[in-house]
């Protein structure tokens, strides 16, 4: 259940106290989503650490990084987690204050979230080989680009398809990760001709368009020959 609170309310009111939330655990640091809705979690403020019965949370969000400047919206709720749907625009950043009350009157300190960041932007990858083709080889070295104005993924960010058909998601099985805008793998592709696409992700989960490595062909089949004698 939520209840509006004055948005122009001064940080000063808060009494600064002991009584405060411990921490958010979502985000736990720097986030950033490709939707509109992004859903603020902490952890309870339990009853046995509350002697003067605090009732509620005082919820603020502020057009910035660190919970400065004036609130934009404010609430008062039971719920410990509050999702925010102002994530419209690119580049627009929020994060969140929560404080203890008690008749809604706030009586602990703010504890500000890690700021969330939207972007509605979608990474870009391209792919690259020096191996010569057709070829014979057990496997092969790929690499390229990875690049996202905003919120490149590092970590498992590059995902690449080395089959006879890429028309799955779940084709694309060799993961690996963008470090410093660039990316490398090897792939051990079957006989025949090959489909060889990369797809990129960000830290928001927008996705690249695949991008194709063309020409790939594999033959592993040593020729046969026969010998017939005329004598």
């Amino acid at each position: 259940l939520l209840t509006s609170c004055n948005a122009d309310v001064s940080l000063e009111t808060i009494t600064p106290s002991s009584f405060y939330i411990s921490n958010f655990t979502k985000p736990t640091q720097t986030d950033y989503t490709s939707k509109v809705s992004y859903t603020f979690q902490w952890e309870e403020y339990t009853e046995e650490a509350n002697p003067y019965g605090l009732e509620k949370y005082a919820v603020y969000v502020f057009a910035s990084n660190d919970c400065s400047g004036s609130p934009v919206t404010s609430h008062y709720q039971n719920l410990t987690s509050y999702t925010l749907d102002l994530f419209k625009n690119d580049g627009e950043i929020f994060s969140v204050g929560v404080a203890l009350n008690k008749g809604n009157s706030e009586v602990g300190k703010l504890v500000c979230s890690a700021p969330v960041y939207a972007d509605k932007t979608s990474p870009t990858v391209d792919i690259s080989t020096s191996e010569s083709f057709p070829s014979n080889s057990a496997s092969f070295n790929v690499s390229g680009q990875c690049n996202d104005e905003r919120s490149m993924k590092t970590s498992r960010s590059v995902r690449i398809c080395a089959k006879a058909s890429c028309s799955q998601l779940s084709d694309f099985d060799v993961v690996t990760n963008c470090n410093n805008g660039s990316y490398q793998a090897t792939l051990t592709p079957p006989e025949g001709l090959v489909d060889v696409q990369v797809i990129a992700y960000d830290q928001a989960g927008n996705k690249s368009s695949s991008q194709t490595l063309s020409g790939v062909a594999i033959d592993r089949i040593a020729p046969t020959a026969s010998f017939t004698s005329h004598i």
